[in-house]
């Protein structure tokens, strides 16, 4: 099944498309993934420079490309991660692979529709933004709804076992996220001192 045709399905036969990724174990073209998130990467830097000004959250000047990518990759890769530790722990099966496959498949409403809500926004006014925000919530809630299916569907959880891990996910992210800032934050002070030291000796030996 190629990506189109495989799009479609998740879109519409979710549960049954990823029971199908699942089954092709072995034989899974992980390609998909790396292109979708590329593709989702791609279309968020076009949507600011076509989001209408009044609306738009951030202004095409301010913009920086490499945070716009930051903001699609770093929290799709901490999700996957995340996810698949958890469902590691907890007797799921499948394979990080898969896990990635997956989450970049749930990516397919905001890839589909951003562009589209975006163009939207030059034609309804700033009184009216609670509408487009709302449109991106919508956008939002699908791909989240899509990614839990296919947590409980390729792991074979009940809903409420699903719900716990999508929880316990999040508050493994959280973690990483507290972890890898501390590290920074303690880098940083490290650098410093260290740097401090080298300007004290290499004053002493000036004098």
């Amino acid at each position: 099944m190629n990506l189109i045709n495989q799009s479609l399905a998740i879109l519409f036969h979710p549960v049954d498309s990823f029971l199908f990724l699942k089954k092709k174990r072995g034989s899974t073209n992980y390609a998909p993934a790396f292109i979708l998130v590329s593709l989702a990467v791609i279309l968020r830097i076009a949507s600011i420079f076509i989001e209408h000004f009044p609306l738009a959250a951030i202004a095409p000047k301010d913009a920086n490309i490499w945070m716009e990518i930051i903001r699609i990759v770093v929290p799709y890769g901490l999700i996957v991660v995340s996810c698949y530790a958890v469902t590691t722990i907890l007797d799921g099966e499948t394979l990080f692979g898969e896990m990635a496959l997956a989450a970049a498949y749930s990516l397919l409403p905001y890839i589909i529709l951003i562009v589209p809500v975006t163009v939207f926004s030059h034609i309804v006014s700033l009184q009216e933004f609670s509408l487009y925000s709302g449109l991106h919530t919508l956008i939002w809630g699908w791909v989240f709804v899509l990614f839990f299916i296919s947590v409980q569907t390729m792991n074979g959880y009940s809903f409420s076992k699903t719900v716990g891990v999508v929880l316990l996910t999040a508050l493994t992210m959280a973690i990483i996220v507290g972890l890898a800032l501390l590290l920074f934050a303690m880098t940083s002070q490290a650098l410093d001192f260290f740097k401090g030291v080298f300007l004290e000796l290499k004053l002493l030996i000036m004098d």
